[in-house]
């Protein structure tokens, strides 16, 4: 059954992720409004398969430290939304910047997608939502910090996290960006990271 559950995870984050290119601020804005025709573009497959290797690294490594929510259309079944809540704040980069209170947890919400048919419904608030709820409820400590990263021309998903109490901090430079960009490149698009006390 996890294994299915994988599978499903990896197809939905292909479908929502593949087409999005954070260099390309055309692709940002299509991957925002979405294409519900379910085809998939060339080489998802390919890349369906990485993230379903890369999600089974992350469980393998974080054991029962990986939280995956997800959300279940109750008249087709199929995967509506999904996001994942992880202990810690190494995947978002973050750990050496973010200074936590003494006896303060935090937590990270990563891969969080929703299917283009079941956008403008809410889901993405209630999987932040569940989100919270399991960086409280399963992790001991409790986290008092949630932290995310995305990019920054992701103005959709910005907007969703700003409208469910995230606030966006300033004063964090997206290490992989600045990398890149210090040797001339630009292999990635610059990250916003984004902060919810709790």
């Amino acid at each position: 059954m996890l294994t299915l559950i994988a599978i499903a995870v990896s197809k939905l984050l292909t479908q929502v992720f593949h087409s999005y290119d954070p260099l390309d601020d055309e692709s940002s804005s299509s991957s925002s409004s979405g294409d519900s025709s379910g085809s998939s573009p060339p080489g998802s497959l390919q890349y369906q398969l990485k993230l379903l290797a890369a999600l089974q690294w992350r469980a393998g490594t974080l054991g029962k430290g990986l939280v995956t929510v997800t959300a279940t259309d109750a008249a087709s079944g199929q995967l509506a939304g999904c996001a994942n809540v992880t202990p810690g704040l190494a995947l978002t980069g973050a750990a050496d910047h973010v200074e936590l209170p003494p006896g303060t947890a935090a937590a990270t919400v990563s891969n969080m997608a929703v299917a283009p048919a079941f956008r403008r419904r809410g889901l993405g608030r209630a999987l932040l939502a569940a989100c919270e709820r399991a960086a409280v409820e399963l992790y001991s400590p409790p986290a008092g910090l949630l932290a995310l990263s995305v990019y920054r021309q992701n103005e959709a998903a910005v907007a969703l996290y700003e409208g469910s109490g995230w606030q966006l901090d300033d004063s964090w430079v997206d290490p992989r960006w600045a990398e890149t960009a210090e040797k001339g490149r630009v292999g990635f698009g610059r990250r916003l990271l984004m902060l919810k006390r709790l």
